[in-house]
């Protein structure tokens, strides 16, 4: 489908509204010319992680640089955000991450993403072939679509340097993670009911232990 051209009854390109409106709350693109004329890749890398779950941690932009830049900020602060930038060489490539890629004579990088200039674009890697070494991306705004694109990896798994040059990774320690106690998540329980014990309690195994006690 290239949702960009397709005007038809079922039009594709109201799926492109949708991402703007549910990705980044973007509402006031919702004609096929304005489909056409504005980049959508990022807002529908938005639009998958809001449908994933992620609205409360993940901050939705409209180009690439701009969460990838707050992936690295969060990393360089060390704060709590599951979102966090990598170079591909530091991790070996996992399904779930969105690789990020520099198109034309772009000069971002991790260490200069704040500052430098030029044209990006990101895809989420869906499968990992460890036999073939190819991994399968996809993203949106391809040729107009929602489509598949491919990168390989090298004999240690991790992505070979070419196009994708870094990497957002949801969730779970980096490669340089230290033993760290930082809060990632909370859980909150709820009970209705709460048994307290003023004495341990023993447990008796017959079958492993006749007789015997286990505290």
């Amino acid at each position: 489908i290239h949702e960009a051209t397709d005007a038809g009854e079922d039009a594709g390109f109201n799926r492109v509204v949708d991402y703007w409106e549910d990705g980044t709350d973007t509402q006031w693109i919702d004609t096929v010319a304005e489909v056409r004329r504005v980049p959508w890749s990022a807002t529908f890398i938005s639009w998958v992680l809001n449908q994933a779950g992620h609205l409360d941690e993940f901050t939705p932009g409209v180009a690439h640089r701009q969460f990838f830049s707050d992936g690295v900020r969060e990393r360089q602060q060390n704060t709590n955000s599951p979102f966090k930038t990598y170079d591909v060489r530091e991790n070996q490539t996992q399904v779930g991450e969105v690789a990020i890629a520099k198109r034309g004579d772009s000069n971002i990088d991790n260490n200069s993403v704040e500052h430098a200039e030029g044209a990006t674009h990101s895809d989420i890697i869906t499968e990992i072939n460890a036999e073939t070494r190819v991994v399968t991306l996809i993203g949106g705004n391809v040729s107009q679509s929602v489509d598949r694109s491919t990168a390989t990896l090298d004999e240690n798994g991790f992505m070979t340097p070419g196009p994708y040059w870094a990497l957002l990774r949801i969730g779970g320690p980096g490669p340089t993670d230290d033993g760290s106690t930082d809060v990632l998540f909370r859980v909150r329980v709820v009970s209705e009911t709460l048994n307290v014990r003023e004495t341990p309690y023993v447990l008796r195994n017959p079958n492993t232990n006749p007789g015997g006690e286990q505290n």
